[in-house]
């Protein structure tokens, strides 16, 4: 029940009390003392991250880091990871907060939509960007026609080919250059090309 006060608000603080003979809890808001024993209480021998997966649908991993974190009446800045995955997808993937227990954060799996939280251990140093070897990819195609014999042949070429890579916003930003003019000089090996285009004036001054 403790565990259940603190997931729903860093800002309550609980405790058994004994009336008549009766056990209770008592919920009040957290005094700055009350605060400091909160923060004694880590383990000392604990790791101070708790590294957890992060399961999303169709959701940026930045809004899923918001939405946690009005849950929990806590700064963004204590969680990290090692990269975004798509919006537009199911991708799961580890972050890392710093000083949360994973009790804390698998309360929140009944009340999120979309994300769920799992896969808990405490580790002595926080995830960054790049501390990754790669991505596994599942792509599903819906609603294909066609004749067989035409997606088999489709099929075979992706694997045995390979396809053309795609140059967009999640590589070069979003500016007033066409980003396809961008990995049209990459392509081509027109370094300079590619270097001019990305920091080109812009005409806002920035």
């Amino acid at each position: 029940m403790h565990e259940a006060v603190r997931a729903f608000s860093s800002k309550l603080e609980s405790s058994t009390i004994e009336i008549d003979g009766q056990k209770m809890i008592q919920v009040s808001f957290a005094t700055q003392e009350g605060r400091k024993r909160k923060n004694a209480g880590w383990p000392k021998k604990r790791p101070e991250y708790c590294k957890f997966a992060l399961y999303k649908e169709n959701k940026d991993i930045n809004d899923v880091i918001n939405i946690i974190c009005k849950y929990l009446k806590m700064s963004t800045h204590l969680f990290s990871f090692a990269g975004s995955k798509d919006k537009r997808a199911i991708t799961v993937q580890e972050v890392t907060v710093k000083k949360v227990f994973a009790t804390r954060l698998s309360q929140l799996n009944k009340v999120l939509r979309g994300i769920k939280l799992g896969n808990f251990s405490y580790v002595k140093t926080p995830l960054s960007l790049g501390d990754l070897s790669g991505n596994h990819f599942i792509v599903v195609l819906r609603n294909v026609t066609g004749e067989d014999g035409a997606m088999n042949r489709a099929m075979c070429s992706l694997r045995d080919v390979g396809f053309i890579n795609y140059f967009g916003m999640q590589r070069f930003g979003n500016s007033l250059v066409a980003t396809h003019q961008v990995g049209r000089a990459i392509l081509l090996r027109q370094w300079n090309e590619a270097i001019d285009l990305i920091l080109k004036p812009r005409s806002e001054g920035n």
